[in-house]
């Protein structure tokens, strides 16, 4: 990305304004998830999850795929609930009832509920309730 997104939200806000599956923002969110890029000695590059080793070393479609934009937003709020509805030009998606995101597709729809609601968590940490 030529303009590397520096915070959760920025993700968020991105997963909400476009307007199809990228590989740029499956490697922004995987980032932000603990995934980190090893380089072997061959020059092969592999994404693994830094806890729990999951993937098959390649970044996850995030954007594209329902099941990891599931496992996104179940990493992100374990415990909570959430869902999303199928439009035809549109999706909506929420996660541990935040204010639902809308996007273009259904996985782009649940990747920017469970961004936001991260940059939620993070920044209740602090004391910063951020503008979705």
């Amino acid at each position: 990305m030529a303009n590397e997104p520096v915070t959760v939200m920025d993700v968020a806000d991105m997963l909400r304004h476009a307007k199809r599956p990228t590989r740029q923002l499956d490697v922004a969110i995987a980032r932000m998830v603990g995934f980190r890029r090893t380089v072997t000695t061959t020059g092969t590059v592999f994404w693994v999850h830094e806890k729990t080793a999951e993937g098959d070393g390649s970044v996850p479609k995030f954007t594209a795929s329902l099941d990891w934009a599931y496992w996104l937003a179940r990493t992100v709020s374990p415990k909570g609930s959430g869902g999303f509805t199928l439009g035809h030009r549109t999706s909506h998606a929420t996660v541990d009832d935040i204010e639902p995101c809308e996007s273009a597709h259904p996985a782009l729809a649940l990747c920017a509920a469970a961004m936001t609601a991260m940059a939620r968590d993070q920044a209740a940490k602090v004391g910063e309730i951020p503008s979705a």
